[in-house]
């Protein structure tokens, strides 16, 4: 979330180096979020006698995540905090197609610390942590992150902004998703990326502070790694491992953010 944040102080106009600065924003994103599921045991894929467990994909649809941040500046030194408020969705069984439906939702939360290595381009290191629901049950991803986030000017105002990340987090599932050998702890690998306009607007006195608007795209992968999958016999016996897995959670979309800093 740093990203954003890092961009109001871009120009050494905007005063990078100057004492305390207190930023406050807000985020929108529109987002559609795909994730996954493994089918129970004794279904799948049946090949002769045995049935393989598979992973399905299903789409949670498209929602609007409110993203506040707060951050403070001192001199080449930032601090954030930011969370992504409860969002809801509604993703569809996918083991029947056209059937009922599942409610779910997510939490983020994190924070960061970054230095301004030149007035364009800020080093980021910080902590994540990502929560999902889907019914009863609850996921749970956290751990570092590290990130690059970068600006240029392309004209009175104006300005291109892009930020990437990288995590290496610890993963915990529930019970009803344990992999083929019981586990429900796993490394996971974090990419985000996101980039877009940002435009600064001069309101005078009227408005205190210096106000930055941004619009851009937004795009984050959770990799949960090892995930062993198993097949089943006719009279129902315990899956024995088969192979391990990635699962894939994707959420991206268009992304506003309105900044004042102080």
């Amino acid at each position: 979330m740093l990203a954003l944040l890092a961009i109001g102080s871009a120009a050494q106009s905007q005063g990078l180096y100057e004492p305390l600065k207190v930023t406050l924003s807000v985020k929108t994103w529109t987002n559609t979020w795909d994730s996954w599921v493994t089918s129970p045991k004794g279904t799948g894929v049946a090949l002769g006698t045995q049935r393989y467990q598979i992973v399905q994909a299903v789409n949670g649809g498209t929602s609007t995540s409110v993203i506040p941040v707060l951050s403070l500046r001192h001199g080449k030194f930032r601090e954030t905090v930011s969370v992504m408020t409860k969002t809801n969705y509604t993703l569809q069984d996918a083991g029947t197609p056209g059937g009922f439906l599942v409610r779910a939702s997510r939490r983020e939360i994190d924070f960061n610390s970054g230095y301004a290595a030149t007035p364009n381009l800020t080093l980021t290191a910080g902590y994540k942590r990502l929560t999902q629901t889907y019914g009863p049950d609850t996921f749970e991803w956290h751990g570092p992150l590290l990130g690059i986030n970068a600006n240029a000017e392309i004209g009175s105002s104006w300005y291109l902004y892009g930020t990437a990340g990288i995590g290496y987090m610890k993963a915990k599932l529930p019970q009803s998703q344990k992999d083929a050998e019981g586990h429900t702890r796993f490394n996971a690998g974090y990419r985000l990326g996101e980039f877009g306009l940002a435009f600064s607007p001069d309101f005078g006195s009227e408005v205190p502070g210096n106000l930055l608007l941004t619009i851009g795209y937004r795009m984050q992968t959770v990799t949960t790694r090892d995930y062993s999958l198993g097949s089943t016999d006719p009279q129902g016996n315990p899956p024995s491992p088969n192979v391990t897995t990635k699962l894939v959670d994707t959420t991206q979309g268009p992304v506003l953010s309105l900044l004042l800093t102080f």
